[in-house]
Parts: structure tokens; sequence; C-alpha cells
């Protein structure tokens, strides 16, 4: 576990990383481009590491831009970090 968990940490596109006890002994965020992106990381090279039996993935997409919305005139809430914040200023987050 100890060389995995620090050979995972290492990588790129690994925000954070961590080991656990339970039935995962590392677990990670991770950022991805695409889905080939996804796929090539989780399958050759965190997959083909040597002491990896399983990799579970639970993706989780969040949006940070989008075309055409702006926040309203003298709005100061910031729409990633606080939604709620950001619905009251008239505008959806």
């Amino acid at each position: 576990m100890n060389g995995v968990g620090k050979a995972v940490g290492l990588l790129a596109e690994v925000g954070f990383a961590a080991a656990f006890s339970a039935s995962a002994n590392v677990g990670a965020s991770v950022q991805w481009r695409d889905p080939e992106h996804l796929y090539e990381l989780v399958n050759s090279t965190i997959g083909t590491m040597r002491g990896v039996q399983e990799v579970q993935i639970c993706p989780m997409v969040r949006r940070f831009k989008q075309e055409g919305t702006q926040p309203a005139a003298g709005c100061a809430a910031d729409a990633l970090n606080a939604p709620d914040a950001a619905a009251s200023c008239g505008h959806l987050a």
C-alpha cells in the first residue's frame, strides 16, 4: 500500500491522495480532460501499478463556466462556493 499510495500521489492528475483502513486502502481525487484520459489513467497507469488489485471510480462532474451566464450587477456571490447565495442574486448556479 505504501508504494502505491506514494506513486498515485505523485501523478500530475492527482490533487489529493490518502490512505484508508476500509475496503479500499488508497483513495485519490483526480482530474481528467475527457473520458479517454480517464480510461487511460485508470487502466494503463493506476491499474497497472504493482500491488493494485482493483480500481473503482466515482465520477463527480462540476460546471466551472457556461457561455452566456453572468452574475447579476453588484452581486459578489461565488456560484462555485456558495450556490445558495448565487441563487439569491437572481441567477442560478
